[in-house]
């Protein structure tokens, strides 16, 4: 979480999980005592999510992402780029 509240904004996330991780970075949250996907956008990191609909790379809810992709077991880079309601999520494995 940011200590600064932020309106546009590109952010870069390194991450690395196994291949049932549920995990996922949170943008825009209303309440930041209470961070969920119910008050906040989630860029997701879950291959095994039971419902591809929204796995890795989908922003849950909102938007599939155009590529089914896997972040298991490798390193992976999201690129977030958020200008007001319009948001992109490029997912990069290494």
């Amino acid at each position: 979480m940011t200590k600064n509240p932020y309106t546009d904004f590109q952010l870069k996330v390194e991450f690395w999980v196994d291949d049932d991780a549920n995990s996922g970075v949170f943008l825009r949250c209303e309440n930041p005592q209470q961070i969920t996907a119910m008050n906040a956008y989630e860029v997701n990191i879950y291959d095994k999510r039971p419902d591809p609909t929204y796995g890795t790379g989908a922003i849950v809810d909102v938007a599939k992402p155009l590529t089914a992709m896997k972040a298991g077991g490798k390193w992976n880079t999201f690129e977030i780029t958020a200008q007001g309601p319009h948001m992109v999520v490029t997912l990069k494995r290494d």
